[in-house]
């Protein structure tokens, strides 16, 4: 079924005269390189890269960061295409300039970048940028890699921590990244909820600070929440 999803990237070019390429609509990179069954096919090539040169027929490319699959060079070719052969024209690509690129495998000309789906992103300073997954459009480069929840890069989950797990004082709740619609509540050892905050924005700069003093010694589970993706936290607190 995945290689229904592609096969034209690979089928197609031979007969690009008079026909055009058809795909499902994905929205974001990580739901199109996990379509399907949630994992990313053994096919994908995927990698931080900087754009080396660029002529009419190909652009090269220098590998940075290797993120999935095996790339048997560090300068990567990749041919042009033109919307009907299901390739990716390399038009919009700047030289000096960085993305993020899942290529589906290689061919004899390089390496294919199909328009099914979003394949590529940019990087902007330290950060990717784009249509990433759902509610993610922007993510440092450094994090990037550790996406468990796409497919096998791998929760946004993992972003967030809550320290101390053993206090007398005040817990907080932090994350590496900004992430909005995330849900949080504590909850006593009968299941009470005993405290949740108004908002649901956790910034990087900003964690939430659980007043622990305010609480009765005992054990405490903190319960985050994230896309329907939930992640608990054992506390205790002691007078």
């Amino acid at each position: 079924m995945k290689n229904l999803y592609i096969t034209c990237i690979l089928l197609c070019s031979a007969f690009a005269t008079g026909f055009s390429c058809s795909c499902a609509y994905v929205p974001t990179f990580c739901e199109s390189i996990t379509y399907l069954d949630g994992t990313i096919d053994s096919n994908y090539v995927i990698v931080h890269a900087e754009v080396l040169s660029k002529n009419n027929s190909e652009m090269e490319l220098r590998m940075l960061t290797h993120l999935f699959g095996t790339p048997s060079e560090s300068v990567l070719t990749v041919p042009q295409g033109y919307g009907a052969d299901c390739r990716e024209s390399i038009g919009g690509f700047n030289v000096g300039s960085e993305y993020v690129f899942a290529f589906w495998g290689r061919s004899d000309g390089g390496y294919n970048l199909s328009i099914c789906g979003v394949n590529w992103l940019n990087v902007s300073g330290n950060e990717v940028v784009g249509s990433i997954a759902p509610g993610i459009d922007r993510i440092r480069i450094a994090d990037f890699g550790e996406l468990q929840d796409c497919g096998n890069l791998g929760s946004t989950l993992t972003f967030i921590d809550v320290t101390p797990t053993f206090t007398s004082g005040d817990i907080e709740v932090s994350t590496t990244r900004d992430i909005e619609g995330i849900n949080i509540a504590m909850y006593d050892m009968i299941g009470r909820l005993v405290y949740a905050p108004t908002s649901n924005v956790l910034l990087e700069s900003a964690p939430l600070v659980i007043p622990g003093i305010h609480f009765p010694s005992g054990c405490y589970a903190i319960v985050t929440e994230v896309k329907g993706i939930r992640r608990v936290f054992r506390v205790m607190i002691v007078s």
